[in-house]
């Protein structure tokens, strides 16, 4: 009967928050500026006129049921308008400026206040005020008219086009379970090439998160987890396994599995000290491969995704990227400062 092995986590090993970047789509930011003056020009048509305020005019009825009159008021045929004080336009600019920038709609800066001035007055325009300085609205209409222009505004908010943003979505890795593996091999008997299995799981490691990881080349995957295992500025490293969420998004709904994550021991920078330790994203690749154009598209991915990380202020670690050809993990020497001097890392 075959060994069966656990791939736990190691108990004392830490479960690193790996910042995947995902792509989600989103409303894009809202700008008056993408309203058009047309838009408002038409919204002002419905307030070419002013809006009556009428008064009813109500007779009273009596009538006689014994000893008793009844009095029911009753309404008359025809109506009057009640008289409405005048307001100045140029109030009502004042009013729609108000209350759209008050709206939470758009950030009140100087570029949406201009685009709301550029607005009212295409509005007005539409509703056929010339001279927003001398014309003179009734309060009924300036508040018809303030409310039509906010719910312009909220239209177009509500209806604003969709993009494709960014989001760092944190994914603890590796995950606490994962399936047991059997025909492990201990990592001693490798000695070269020549005594290297592809694929096979390989156990004895000192420093590495899981129990066992596997390899698709000697020259690359396992001399580099040979290297992280001994080199005294690393603490933790890890195989990166696919489909446990640990991947790099790019190209059309691709996704890159770099080969490993290892943690490196707290040093000085620039401004601080980076308590948890430098992160490092590892990628291994052989030399006749290094240029290969997917190749070199996921390098630059991960180039990228260290810089909009590392930027968010929402990851407590710094992190890197490593990528080494095989010359360059010959040239190291089994040092992890040789190997960051070879990459120009």
């Amino acid at each position: 009967m075959l060994l069966q092995q656990d791939m736990s986590p190691r108990s004392d090993a830490p479960r690193i928050l790996f910042p995947r970047l995902d792509k989600q789509i989103q409303p894009q930011p809202f700008t008056l500026s993408d309203v058009a003056d047309d838009d408002a020009r038409l919204g002002g048509l419905n307030y070419r006129s002013e809006i009556a305020s009428p008064l009813d005019r109500v007779g009273l009825v009596a009538e006689r049921r014994g000893e008793v009159i009844d009095v029911t008021p009753r309404k008359q045929a025809e109506d009057i308008a009640a008289s409405q004080e005048m307001l100045p336009v140029i109030d009502l600019i004042t009013e729609m400026t108000g209350r759209v920038l008050g709206s939470g709609l758009v950030i009140p800066e100087t570029k949406e206040k201009n685009a709301v001035r550029r607005l009212t007055r295409a509005f007005l325009a539409g509703a056929g005020v010339d001279d927003p300085e001398t014309a003179e609205w009734s309060q009924r209409r300036v508040q018809a008219a303030t409310d039509a222009f906010l719910h312009l505004a909220r239209e177009k908010h509500k209806n604003r086009p969709s993009g494709i943003v960014e989001k760092i979505e944190p994914i603890g890795y590796p995950p606490s379970t994962l399936p047991s593996i059997t025909e492990t091999l201990d990592r001693y008997t490798v000695k070269n090439a020549a005594t290297f299995v592809p694929g096979k799981p390989y156990t004895g490691w000192t420093k590495s998160i899981l129990p066992a990881a596997a390899f698709d080349a000697y020259s690359t995957e396992y001399r580099l987890a040979d290297l992280l295992d001994s080199a005294p500025e690393i603490t933790w490293w890890v195989r990166v396994l696919p489909n446990y969420g640990a991947y790099l998004n790019y190209g059309a709904n691709q996704r890159y599995i770099p080969d490993f994550i290892a943690v490196a021991i707290a040093i000085a920078i620039a401004i601080a000290i980076d308590i948890d330790g430098i992160h490092w994203l590892i990628e291994g690749k052989a030399d006749v491969r290094a240029s290969d154009r997917d190749v070199l598209a996921k390098k630059e991915t991960a180039e990228r995704w260290v810089r909009h990380v590392n930027d968010s202020g929402e990851v407590d670690a710094e992190w890197r990227y490593l990528f080494a050809t095989e010359t360059n993990v010959k040239h190291a020497a089994g040092s992890w400062t040789g190997l960051r001097q070879v990459t120009g890392s």
